[in-house]
């Protein structure tokens, strides 16, 4: 049972054997090899990973193995345990790993003893061996048809290279406890699902429930899996751990307690992104309650709190709630002692958010441009947020049909995005058909025309070929063409942003209909021209 906890880590095998394996590290670390020998071991590889292994052959790369290993002196009895393996998948294919022991090895962490049970000339190696790669084989190379990994192990204490790494990564996972310590290093090794199982295997035994350090540890422990698997999107999975890390800490603790304030924020920011809006609120005036009701208040973060209430108030339409509670966000910024103008900034532009989605436009625009104000004023200021402010307010004016400001916001934009931004980056094309759209209205049509066939360019080339944003740029082009007495040039146009259209939208499409429709407006305009000819351009408007 032991040897198959080993070769495959179960963590409940492995738990209800700890003290035994405590007990079995110890001896080995006080022993080592007197004779140089050779360990042979039957494991499972996919395919892929042999390759790689083969590939790196001739970089003289160094192999570590993070958990226990059970292998045998003897190599035929190695091969038959290898092929007797379960498989996952035709991916994966039985391999023997051979690992020249030599003699007097003598390595802080590196530790073999022989153990002869059942005639089966076991070896038993510590966790963490470290080996140069001398070859690799695969299947069909080799007498035995079986693949190959053979390495030799190394003193890491004269390998400096190892030891700081080794160092750096101790550095790393080092904590209060040793289960924390373990399960930060399996998180490291990224076995999340053994650990997951190990510290479900302790929270569920009763012997430990009274016991409020082990609890501690159980209660950090699966707070940093929930933070590894926040740190890989999975937010399910995240809110579940972060849940199971309350459970504990509610063990010992008053569901009040100052030091659980960042717990509750941290499950109602994942339920956040999951979009379960109830709950986050739930969550975070739990947060926000626990940190009213303390002697000691930090401001900032009930700032944080009051933020994220109001952003999950507005997403559930309780805006004039939303605004409550931004504003309390705002009026705290305003008086800490110290700027935080980052902070300030976010508040403004999520009250703007709010009033824009109301149609509210005026007061968005007032809550927009006191962001753009701080942020102005920000060293070294971020192009990027800024930028996007200055996109919001361009868009805001454009809504409102004032073209002038519009303009001036979006060209600030425009040059905050060139910034950060690859000059093709498609973000610049619908840039750019704005822009464009702006100069159009303030009659520049020639600078209109320019700001289009830049934003056709870019489409060309960071777009799909059957984007919507190339039949609208077109489109407005010919409606530049139209204003400038061009009307071939516009009738072209006008057939090309139809022709555009028609690769993702059916004929009987509204865009469709209007674009045939204006291309016959277009026609009779250009008739009427021919036969009035001077008296036209005087006396009839461009469509």
């Amino acid at each position: 049972m032991l040897n198959k906890a080993l070769r495959i880590p179960e963590a409940d095998i492995l738990y209800k054997l700890r003290s035994f394996i405590q007990d079995l590290c110890q001896q080995i670390e006080n022993e080592s090899v007197k004779d140089s020998i050779t360990v042979y071991l039957g494991q499972t590889i996919q395919r892929n990973d042999l390759d790689d292994l083969k590939n790196n052959l001739l970089n003289n790369d160094l192999i570590t193995f993070p958990q226990f290993l059970s292998g045998s002196t003897d190599q035929l009895r190695a091969i038959r345990v290898a092929k007797e393996l379960p498989v996952q998948s035709e991916e994966y294919i039985p391999v023997i790993i051979c690992i020249d022991i030599p003699a007097n090895l003598k390595c802080a962490n590196i530790r073999s003893r022989r153990y002869s049970i059942d005639n089966d000339n076991n070896v038993l190696l510590n966790m963490g061996i470290i080996g140069h790669l001398i070859k690799v084989e695969k299947e069909n190379v080799n007498e035995n048809q079986i693949a190959s990994i053979h390495l030799t192990l190394v003193k890491c204490e004269n390998q400096q290279k190892i030891q700081q790494i080794l160092e750096t990564k101790r550095t790393e996972i080092k904590s209060f406890s040793q289960l924390v310590t373990v399960i930060k290093l399996m998180i490291t090794m990224n076995q999340n699902i053994s650990a997951e199982h190990m510290v479900e295997t302790m929270f569920n035994d009763d012997t430990l429930k009274a016991d409020i350090n082990t609890q501690t540890s159980i209660a950090a422990s699966y707070l940093a899996l929930a933070t590894s698997r926040r740190s890989q999107d999975d937010f399910k999975r995240a809110v579940e751990l972060y849940l199971l890390s309350l459970d504990a800490f509610l063990r010992f603790m008053s569901p009040n307690t100052l030091e659980l304030t960042s717990l509750y924020g941290n499950i109602a920011g994942m339920y956040l992104r999951l979009d379960n809006c109830e709950k986050s609120h739930e969550y975070y005036q739990k947060a926000l309650g626990v940190q009213l009701r303390s002697n000691t208040p930090d401001l900032l973060t009930i700032c944080n709190y009051t933020n994220n209430i109001g952003i999950i108030l507005s997403k559930q339409g309780k805006y004039s709630e939303a605004i409550k509670s931004f504003q309390r966000t705002l009026k705290i910024l305003e008086q800490v002692t110290e700027p935080h103008d980052n902070e300030l900034a976010l508040a403004y532009d999520n009250a703007g958010d709010t009033y824009l989605v109301q149609l509210k436009y005026n007061d968005a625009l007032y809550y927009y441009k006191k962001s753009i104000e701080i942020q102005e004023r920000i060293v070294p200021r971020n192009p990027s947020t800024l930028g996007s402010s200055y996109y919001t307010v361009g868009n805001v004016y454009l809504k409102i049909g004032r073209s002038h400001e519009s303009l001036t916001y979006l060209k600030l934009a425009l040059e905050c995005q060139q910034e950060y931004l690859p000059l093709t980056h498609p973000s610049f094309a619908l840039l750019y058909n704005n822009i464009g759209l702006m100069y159009y209205r303030e009659e520049q049509y020639s600078d209109a025309l320019k700001s289009y066939f830049k934003s056709l360019e870019i489409a060309s080339i960071s777009l799909p070929e059957n984007h919507s944003l190339v039949g609208i740029t077109l489109f407005n082009v010919a409606l530049v063409y139209s204003s400038q007495g061009k009307l071939d040039e516009a009738i072209e146009s006008v057939e090309k942003s139809t022709e555009q259209f028609l690769k993702t939208l059916s004929p009987s499409h509204p865009d469709v209909v209007e674009n045939r429709a204006y291309i016959e407006s277009i026609k009779r305009k250009k008739i009427l021209k021919e036969l009035f000819d001077e008296d036209f351009d005087e006396n009839v408007t461009s469509f």
